[in-house]
């Protein structure tokens, strides 16, 4: 006889991890997303912290970073400016 979908997933490794967490069922759901959620976001959070100024949340950007940034803008007007004076 095959297993139908409505049966839950008592038996399952996940639910038996999970109902080991103190609390209601409500909160031990809570808890396992926390941690689920803490898990997958980790990797992301410690490769930023190593390249300041290119994170998720900074504002302010290192000023090497800026002055590249403004001397390719200078130098992007200057070759913009001779090609319309050749024009």
């Amino acid at each position: 006889m095959s297993k139908s979908w409505g049966q839950g997933g008592k038996n399952h490794w996940s639910h038996k991890l999970v109902s080991k967490l103190p609390g209601s069922p409500n909160v031990q759901a809570f808890t396992a997303s926390m941690i689920l959620i803490t898990a997958l976001c980790i990797p992301k959070y410690l490769s930023t912290r190593s390249a300041p100024g290119h994170g998720m949340f900074d504002q302010e950007q290192p000023e090497e970073i800026q002055l590249q940034r403004a001397e390719e803008r200078r130098q992007s007007a200057r070759d913009r400016a001779l090609n319309e004076a050749k024009q």
